[in-house]
């Protein structure tokens, strides 16, 4: 059995109730807009119930591009363990995560991509897996340092020769 940690990134989601806090936001910001086109032609064309919509829209759109608003990657920690039948890769992040842990059997791996460019192996499935980035397929960010060392276990376990881009 062969384990390693290694430094990676993981896809933090903002939670639930800030996804909804922000389409409440959405919903009242048009319904100010539509009140203030309304009272734009009630006033006699008076520019000053247009410019009033202004800050809201502003706060609007500053909230919504909040890190903490949209999904984003992290830097974190990944015990990455080779037993004899599968991959099993725990991520130590406090954040709200995409994936926590992945257990992959062997003969479920198809193929293996490794992108120097962004210091990523993307193991694709023939079976869908939970917790995987995508049912189909799993990303797993490594430095460079420690990606040779990974590479090599991930082929001797596999038996799957890894396709590498820059």
């Amino acid at each position: 059995m062969d384990k390693m940690t290694i430094p990676t990134k993981v896809l933090v989601k903002p939670t639930l109730g800030r996804r909804i806090f922000i389409k409440l936001l959405w919903v009242s910001v048009i319904l100010l807009a539509i009140v203030a086109v309304l009272s734009f032609f009630a006033s006699g064309f008076k520019f000053r119930e247009l410019f009033e919509l202004v800050i809201p829209v502003m706060v609007l759109i500053n909230f919504s591009s909040l890190q903490s608003s949209v999904p984003h990657y992290e830097n974190c920690l990944a015990d990455v363990e080779f037993t004899d039948n599968e991959l099993k890769v725990n991520y130590d992040s406090d954040k709200k995560t995409a994936c926590k842990s992945l257990t992959v059997p062997y003969a479920d791996i198809q193929a293996v991509e490794y992108s120097k460019a962004l210091s990523c192996f993307k193991l694709t499935f023939n079976t869908k897996i939970s917790g995987a980035s995508n049912e189909s397929y799993h990303l797993l960010y490594s430095e460079e340092a420690s990606a040779d060392d990974l590479m090599g276990i991930i082929e001797r376990k596999t038996g799957l020769h890894t396709d590498k881009t820059e």
